[in-house]
């Protein structure tokens, strides 16, 4: 749906997403439908591969969830991606058994989130919570007005 336009000299660019899967990120075991990989991408006319996150979302309301934080990385947040937000490289959707749908979005691997490095962010200091969200607002407010 929102697949990235990388294009060079001769045209677009072909990527396969490997099955090989590196790491499942996501921990839980009750979220069988929505899950969080680490997995390899390679770019076909020049056999590079990148490390990538995808996260699958199998079923109507998860898939939904899935279609609206693409449009939203797409949309309001395309401006911030490289810097602050992980460059979305597409979402896919398609068909699976559950539930009749399936999506697929994936982003640039930044490395361990802050909530799953040693601490938590819930404990940082108070003072660092206000200054990394004061950081976020700035920017996407300047975002929103195009800068």
């Amino acid at each position: 749906m929102y697949p990235a336009s990388d294009t060079n000299t001769s045209g677009s660019v072909t990527y396969t997403i490997t099955a090989r899967i590196l790491k499942c990120i996501t921990e839980s075991t009750t979220l069988l439908m929505k899950r969080v990989y680490r997995t390899t991408m390679r770019n076909e006319s020049t056999n590079e591969s990148l490390t990538v996150v995808c996260q699958i979302a199998l079923g109507r309301s998860y898939s939904a969830k899935l279609r609206a934080d693409g449009r939203m990385y797409h949309g309001h947040l395309q401006s911030l991606q490289g810097p602050f937000v992980p460059f979305i490289y597409g979402l896919y959707t398609g068909y699976s058994y559950y539930d009749g749908e399936a999506a697929v979005l994936v982003t640039e691997d930044c490395g361990v989130s802050v909530d799953r490095g040693p601490y938590s962010i819930v404990e940082f200091p108070l003072y660092f919570r206000k200054s990394l969200l004061n950081g976020f607002t700035r920017s996407s407010s300047r975002a929103r007005r195009g800068l």
